[in-house]
């Protein structure tokens, strides 16, 4: 069945009215909505960066072990930056490391290093409130040189330290 023109135009409004009149009684309390905003606020990241190296006073052979004080001017020292007055823990992954010279293959041409601690009172730090940072100052202790253990030469090794935001 062929419907005219007319008719046609009459379904169609028809049709509309019907869904006008469903929609009037779709927001009638039957249904609500809103929105809302996806938020979030990104915080600065811990960051350590070495200013200088842990440096041991000159030694000889025979020499006994040596400790340099985070107080001592030859204390490693970082600068940690992040969230201003945000706390922080300081730690050592390794808690022992070796200095060596050439190969460092040989226990002739390794010194052992330990004790890593820094100045900050149980490892614990706190950024500063108005710029974010910290200067840290890291000492340790090396072995007790032997007469005939330790090869003359300039030794080395790393060392690392991490930090980490408390919660």
């Amino acid at each position: 069945m062929k419907l005219s023109n007319k008719s046609q135009k009459l379904a169609i409004l028809a049709a509309l009215s019907v869904g006008v009149i469903s929609f009037r009684g779709f927001s009638d309390g039957n249904t609500a909505e809103t929105s809302a905003l996806a938020k979030i606020q990104v915080k600065a990241r811990i960051q350590i960066q070495k200013q200088s190296d842990l440096l041991f006073p000159n030694a000889y052979q025979g020499d006994p072990e040596q400790s340099v004080a985070p107080s001592d001017a030859g204390a490693a020292e970082f600068l940690v930056t992040g969230e201003k007055g945000k706390s922080f823990s300081i730690s050592y992954p390794d808690s022992s490391i070796l200095m060596t010279t050439g190969t460092g293959d040989t226990a002739d041409k390794q010194i052992q290093v330990n004790g890593f601690i820094s100045d900050q009172a149980g490892e614990l730090g706190i950024l500063d409130p108005s710029t974010g940072a910290l200067a840290v100052k890291v000492g340790a202790t090396r072995a007790a040189l032997s007469n005939t253990q330790v090869v003359a030469d300039d030794y080395s090794g790393q060392f690392r330290v991490r930090v980490t935001y408390l919660n």
